[in-house]
């Protein structure tokens, strides 16, 4: 999984590291293999054309294990459970267009959200950035989180999604995950950025396994982690453009993983943690 370092990676890192039974990795091209279900209303409702990551938690289902370093985290679970109830938590993450544009946004069900608990939430986690007041679209409540307050007229916050339209078919489709795991990261590159990537940092730097950056700007169309903490069991696919872009993905993964693991990583080698890559 390819981020920058930070304490949620950190946090993640030491929930997959120390039991870990497997990641199973696959690189794949062609049409997806499940019904889009009732994933299109919620992706259209928080995706716009800036979101790059949406993340859901299952509150109902989302178990962690039971380990003392774990206990903050599970305080962080139990704090978001109050505030919005035991149903699925959908938060985006996007790419600022502007300085006071959203950098996260949560949503949940309207029906079962303390909007002034969930506030306070945001407002404990979030660094001294600016919480927005829930705004209720349909079934939906959705609450931003941005570094700056608005000090625009009104018309201005429609700009984004004019100048950088969603793209929603790769959102619905790396949502729905056939395994309904309870933790579910999905990442749409959006089409301009990838662009981007490949004409500022032609060659990729060491981290990410060195060579031509379109074996990631080409091969990366979407992917998806999906992770069961109560069962230590987790699944990464990636879909890229064509069958020869996933090919060279698959075979570039565990130069990948290498470079992540030598800079973020542990120095010693786990035997209970077994990458399997697969091209397809």
């Amino acid at each position: 999984m390819m981020t920058t370092k930070c304490n949620a990676i950190a946090t993640l890192t030491s929930l997959l590291r120390p039991t870990l039974l497997g990641i199973f990795v696959a690189t794949c091209h062609g049409g997806p293999s499940t019904t889009l279900g009732e994933e299109p209303t919620a992706v259209q409702t928080i995706a716009n054309g800036t979101t790059m990551c949406i993340v859901k938690l299952d509150l109902a289902r989302l178990t962690l294990p039971d380990d003392e370093s774990l206990k903050p985290l599970q305080r962080v679970l139990d704090d978001v459970r109050q505030a919005v109830g035991d149903q699925t938590l959908t938060i985006a993450v996007d790419l600022p267009y502007r300085p006071t544009d959203n950098v996260i946004r949560v949503m949940a069900k309207t029906r079962d959200i303390q909007q002034e608990q969930l506030s306070q939430w945001l407002q404990r986690y979030s660094a001294g950035l600016f919480i927005e007041q829930p705004i209720a679209q349909g079934e939906w409540t959705t609450v931003g989180v941005r570094a700056q307050p608005w000090r625009e007229k009104k018309e201005s916050t429609q700009i984004s999604s004019r100048v950088l339209p969603v793209e929603i078919e790769p959102w619905q489709l790396a949502l729905a995950d056939p395994t309904d795991a309870p933790l579910q990261v999905a990442v749409v590159p959006p089409s301009y950025l990838r662009r981007a990537f490949e004409e500022l940092a032609p060659e990729l730097p060491a981290a990410l396994g060195r060579g031509s950056s379109q074996v990631l700007s080409q091969g990366v169309q979407w992917l998806r982690l999906s992770y069961d903490p109560s069962t230590l069991k987790g699944s990464l696919l990636v879909q890229s453009d064509s069958a020869p872009t996933a090919a060279a993905l698959a075979k570039h993964v565990p130069l990948m993983l290498r470079g992540l693991i030598d800079q973020w990583g542990p120095k010693t080698e786990s035997p209970q943690t077994t990458l399997i890559t697969r091209a397809g």
